[in-house]
């Protein structure tokens, strides 16, 4: 009985004393350190551009995760459907626009971002499937506040516009969506229809 009693208790102590050696080897030998800067100086430049552009209509945020952006509904046992959100995760954009007034998400900013194809193409198809506007602006390109802000308003105000600019009694239609409306406001805006 005793000598069960020893060889059981040599062998509780022989697995601990395996996992806690198989733990110290699983854990990971590196170096983490702060970085020094989170935009480089022509992130910085086109973000300063990019507030003065949309100041007092809309927030700028740098460095925003994409996950954060959109919610993902799918069955917990639908692998694809966990893969993709493990990339969402893991992708970030550039900025962010947030309404001035009511802190709704108005649209995702990309500024030269290197990106390979598939990176790309997951930024893309996300945000239109989460019907978000998506602007690209290019280091190549310099653009000025004015011009800026006029590609994020034609960007967030979709318009018909007649391709002959000849025309001096042009007519602009601004489409708004019904479904993204509180349901105070869709009354509103069926109402008056």
């Amino acid at each position: 009985m005793q000598l069960m009693a020893v060889t059981g208790i040599l062998f509780l102590v022989s697995a601990w004393m395996l996992i806690r050696v198989s733990r110290k080897k699983t854990t990971a030998s590196m170096k983490i350190q702060k970085r020094t800067v989170l935009l480089d100086s022509s992130q910085r430049e086109f973000k300063k551009r990019l507030v003065d552009a949309v100041k007092g209509d809309f927030e700028v945020l740098p460095r925003v995760h994409l996950a954060d952006l959109v919610s993902l509904k799918f069955k917990a046992d639908d692998k694809a459907s966990r893969l993709l959100q493990q990339k969402i995760a893991a992708s970030s954009v550039d900025f962010v626009l947030l309404d001035a007034l009511n802190g709704r998400i108005a649209c995702v900013v990309q500024f030269d971002k290197e990106q390979d194809t598939e990176q790309a193409n997951l930024l893309t198809t996300t945000c239109q499937q989460a019907n978000l506007a998506l602007l690209q602006f290019s280091k190549d390109t310099a653009l000025d506040s004015a011009q800026i802000k006029k590609k994020v308003l034609s960007a967030l105000e979709p318009t018909i516009q007649f391709d002959d600019d000849s025309e001096t009694d042009a007519v602009k239609v601004y489409l708004e969506p019904v479904a993204n409306k509180t349901e105070h406001e869709r009354k509103i805006v069926l109402e008056n229809s």
